[in-house]
């Protein structure tokens, strides 16, 4: 079973080839918008996948002959790195929890932190922050369920903040 992908935007399929037929056979998900990993189950019926639906990877079993999904995990964690035991009793899977924060400190006096963002795995100035010369701030996160990046502003006068991208995409 292989990935396809178009141009490693969205994920579009997995196909399934039977190496001494040669015959292939396409499974495909609307839900899911990135298949990270595949492994077959010990029963070849199944698939168990590294995929995201939303924001994060979770872990789903794919049964071939229906083409049913069906989610292993639920959390505001991501989940890579795929392996099986023989008997398929045990998933062995690398939960990853990725949280940022922007901070700013003041270049006399490094005690003076203050933390600017608050929130839970939105990669928050990940893909880039700037300072502007007012002192307020324009950041790259992922708040979206979609888990696109978007350019958020920050007044640092007001602690206000609002977006200047509504899913845009990739930063």
């Amino acid at each position: 079973a292989v990935i396809v992908d178009k141009q490693n935007q969205r994920f579009e399929r997995i196909v399934i080839i039977d190496v001494a037929t040669k015959n292939s056979e396409s499974i495909s998900f609307k839900n899911l918008t990135h298949v990270e990993q595949i492994r077959w189950m010990p029963n070849n019926s199944s698939l168990l996948a590294a995929a995201r639906d939303g924001k994060f990877f979770q872990l789903w079993e794919i049964s071939v002959a229906n083409q049913k999904l069906s989610r292993i995990t639920n959390d505001l964690n991501n989940y890579v790195s795929l392996a099986l035991t023989a008997d398929g009793k045990t998933i062995l899977t690398t939960q990853n929890s990725f949280y940022t924060n922007i901070w700013s400190f003041d270049g006399a006096n490094y005690e003076s932190e203050k933390q600017v963002t608050v929130g839970n795995a939105n990669r928050t100035g990940y893909n880039g922050i700037a300072a502007l010369p007012n002192g307020d701030l324009i950041y790259t996160s992922n708040e979206a369920e979609s888990g696109a990046v978007d350019l958020f502003y920050f007044e640092s006068g007001n602690g206000k903040r609002r977006p200047l991208s509504n899913d845009a995409g990739e930063f």
